[in-house]
């Protein structure tokens, strides 16, 4: 009997160990301090670029365009704005849902500077967003790396390392969407190198021969071709491309077609 008892025991340690560890929330543990000699904005949300890069609007004194391009610290997401990646979509879709429905977002430096990227065009930034004025601040940066969709980016080397670090395994110890080892219900496993219309438009001579597979708006159907445009936040631009798809061709099928419908397109170029 006694053994039992005993084994008993360590199994409801276990269990409760176990619990405490699936629902800790690390994006809560860390607290954005106002009086900290980083450096802070509040600022509001002028485009989504993908999971890890958002355009901010900021007072012209902090940049003179009033458009701040930040990257966030510490986490790498999949690629979502040129050739896509798995997870790639997934992960701006989390950023987009965070910020859009936040009542008040703050952006601050790792350190007492406003610090640019290795492009240059960015900067480096902690995102703190919450959606009530009743709650704390929440760390962006830190829920997109517990929530495993993001890999590692000078992770453990930034003013909130351990927890950054402690959210990055937790995801895969929880094998969390890149780190679960199962396919991406968002990204297309065809033949076909997925992409975006800008990339597909930039750099035509790259794909030359190859199958792709691009999002964009039907904005012109001369009834054998069609223009195709999408709007890419990061410049600010439209893109546009032709798409020859046959002359006469029978079949209601054709009505996704239509000018303004946003169309998907799996074809070679040529």
């Amino acid at each position: 009997m006694r053994k039992i008892i005993v084994a008993t025991a360590v199994f409801l340690v276990s269990m409760c160990l176990l619990f405490a560890a699936e629902g800790r929330d690390f994006a809560s543990e860390v607290k954005l301090n106002m009086r900290s000699e980083t450096v802070k904005q509040a600022v509001t949300v002028h485009s989504f670029v993908d999971g890890d890069t958002t355009h901010f609007n900021v007072p012209t004194s902090v940049v003179e365009t009033g458009i701040l391009k930040a990257r966030y610290l510490a986490v790498n997401t999949p690629e979502s704005t040129g050739k896509i990646e798995e997870w790639g979509k997934k992960a701006s879709k989390f950023t987009r849902e965070k910020l859009s429905q936040a009542t008040s977002i703050i952006i601050e430096s790792d350190d007492g500077n406003w610090n640019l990227d290795s492009t240059g065009g960015r900067y480096l930034m902690w995102v703190w967003y919450r959606t009530s004025e009743t709650e704390e601040y929440r760390n962006l940066n830190i829920e997109i790396l517990q929530n495993g969709l993001a890999i590692a980016s000078s992770t453990a080397n930034n003013r909130y390392g351990n927890v950054a670090m402690a959210a990055l395994n937790y995801a895969k110890e929880q094998k969390l969407n890149i780190y679960s080892g199962q396919q991406d219900p968002d990204f297309y496993y065809g033949d076909a190198v997925e992409l975006t219309l800008k990339e597909l438009r930039c750099n035509v001579e790259k794909y030359d021969g190859i199958k792709v597979a691009f999002e964009g708006v039907i904005t012109k159907n001369d009834g054998g071709s069609v223009y195709m445009e999408d709007y890419d936040p990061d410049t600010g631009l439209y893109y546009g491309i032709s798409v020859f798809y046959g002359y006469n061709l029978p079949g209601k099928g054709l009505d996704i077609l239509s000018v303004g419908n946003r169309s998907r397109i799996v074809g070679t170029v040529q």
